[in-house]
């Protein structure tokens, strides 16, 4: 029975850490929780924090890219 109780938990902050990443768009948010959702242990609930927060940090990281190429598109015209 803890160990429900647990999970539950776990998925509530990982869903709650998944809503507070800042690269990553409403759907991909979505698609996110509900992999950690259908998680069946704490261990696979890690796993897919971990995935969300790898993806947003390469969403971040194409994001600042494009921002780059941008602003070398502006200041050689």
């Amino acid at each position: 029975l803890n160990g429900e109780a647990d999970l539950t938990k776990a998925k509530e902050d990982a869903v709650a850490s998944i809503n507070n990443l800042s690269g990553l768009t409403n759907e991909q948010k979505t698609k996110e929780n509900q992999a950690v959702n259908g998680a069946q242990t704490r261990d696979q609930v890690a796993n897919k924090l971990r995935d969300a927060e790898a993806l947003d940090q390469s969403m971040q990281t194409l994001r600042d890219l494009v921002n780059n190429q941008n602003a070398i598109h502006s200041t050689s015209n």
